[in-house]
């Protein structure tokens, strides 16, 4: 009598990868609604002439969604925990204790992202409170009274809160969700301000001129911004790679140790971007922007043919997208780490030395690296500084830092989905008892 075989029975993944898709966007869209409520007792239209007039501070309306320009209940967005998860990336550098948490098991990653979360209420109490004394005795309160104050303060820090809380609750549940939570909201933000940009740009460039020319200039914008996000991907995607040779039982193996152009992606560009406009913003709570050596950082005067003596400012900002890229790159990348592991692993790097010389070696390499990268970077920055000073243009979200923000989140994504849609693959083609849906907590086979 011939033996029956049990059959085997697969269980499915909960989500495929369009259905995460699917529901990520639905959060998104119902997030971005939030960011149409007025903040009460605020005049909305205040911020957009001050955006006009300091376009340092392009940038933080791009983090926060446009919730600055409309002073929102989302003004502040998720400003202050970038703000923070940058300070707390610093910190763990000198402090043994953090690095060991960002280094070590989820629970450490756990209890280091609630102290991010954490030190973001307090840059956002700090942010709020500033703008609401600063800005609200100037006009931006409709009534200036300690009671408004305090109550457009806590809106604005509970609301940043929350989108924190939001953003580490989509990154933690990868069974409903694509992404990292925060890039997600960061990138919704961003991509939000697309219409209307585009249309301040027609209404410039295309509006009110012949058909021959409105043509002309819509196929010049539209080459124009599709380079930029060309080269933006190029730069995001591109890295140099040091072979390194392995000899071990087995024979000779290849090996590379690749070093990004820009390994801190668009964090550079922020810190320049925040310690130019600080003083920029604390002279606008005094009411003294007409002070000389104020204007010399405002990216709004720069590349303005009337005043090109205020674009010595410009070469300032370059000089420190340089600095905090090799500063960055220092701080993530420990050339004397990975001439360690090459010589354990008995590894060399063709026509150099084991040791002082292959660290050198690895040195010079990444400094030529960052330096072009950094270079791209800048080139990137000024793209919509430059357009502003002679066309009048400014905050335009898909020019600038917000397009590196864009590709970055985005080329991350994909990243992710191809790994999740292998993962599937490799599921469901397997019949061995062992393996475990790609969240781990399910066992496929039953």
């Amino acid at each position: 009598m011939r033996k029956r075989t049990k059959k085997t029975k697969y269980i499915p993944q909960k989500r495929t990868v369009a259905q995460k898709a699917l529901f990520t966007f639905a959060t998104l869209f119902a997030i971005r609604l939030f960011y149409e409520i007025p903040t009460p007792g605020i005049n909305t239209e205040y911020f957009k002439a001050l955006l006009q007039m300091n376009t340092s501070l392009s940038i933080l309306n791009a983090l926060s969604g446009s919730g600055l320009s409309h002073l929102s209940i989302m003004t502040l967005g998720i400003s202050p925990y970038i703000t923070a998860s940058i300070i707390i990336q610093l910190l763990a550098t000198i402090i043994p204790k953090m690095e060991e948490w960002q280094r070590g098991m989820k629970q450490d990653r756990d209890r280091l992202e609630k102290i991010t979360i954490a030190l973001g209420g307090i840059m956002a109490v700090l942010q709020g409170s500033l703008m609401a004394i600063g800005f609200g005795k100037q006009g931006m309160l409709l009534n200036y009274k300690w009671y408004w104050v305090t109550l457009v303060t806590c809106i604005w820090t509970v609301t940043a809160v929350v989108m924190s809380l939001i953003g580490k609750y989509m990154s933690d549940h990868k069974e409903k969700y694509i992404g990292n939570g925060i890039s997600m909201i960061l990138l919704s933000n961003i991509i939000a301000s697309f219409p209307a940009d585009m249309k301040t740009v027609y209404n410039k460039f295309i509006n009110g001129k012949e058909l021959k020319n409105q043509c002309i200039a819509g196929i010049i914008i539209f080459a124009f911004v599709f380079l930029l996000f060309l080269f933006t991907v190029y730069l995001q995607s591109t890295e140099k790679q040091i072979r390194v040779n392995y000899c071990n039982k087995i024979g000779n193996q290849l090996g590379v140790i690749p070093l990004k152009l820009c390994p801190g992606g668009v964090v550079p560009i922020i810190f320049a971007s925040s310690i130019m406009s600080t003083p920029v913003l604390v002279a606008s709570i005094m009411e003294k922007t007409d002070v000389e050596w104020v204007k010399y950082l405002n990216s709004a005067n720069w590349f303005n043919p009337k005043h090109m003596q205020y674009s010595i400012g410009a070469i300032l900002y370059t000089f420190m997208i340089f600095c905090f890229s090799y500063y960055y790159t220092q701080v993530t990348f420990n050339p004397i780490e990975i001439e360690d592991k090459i010589t354990k692993n008995d590894g060399t790097i063709d026509g150099i030395r084991p040791g002082t010389d292959t660290i050198q070696y690895i040195n010079d390499t990444v400094k030529k690296t960052i330096a072009l990268g950094a270079l791209g970077l800048s080139v990137i920055a000024f793209v919509p500084i430059i357009l502003g000073g002679v066309f009048g243009l400014s905050n335009i979200s898909f020019l600038g830092t917000s397009i590196i923000i864009v590709v970055s989140v985005i080329l991350e994504t994909k990243k992710e989905m191809l790994a999740f849609k292998n993962g599937e693959k490799y599921i469901r083609k397997t019949r061995c008892g062992g393996i475990f849906s790609a969240d781990r907590k399910k066992c496929v086979l039953s």
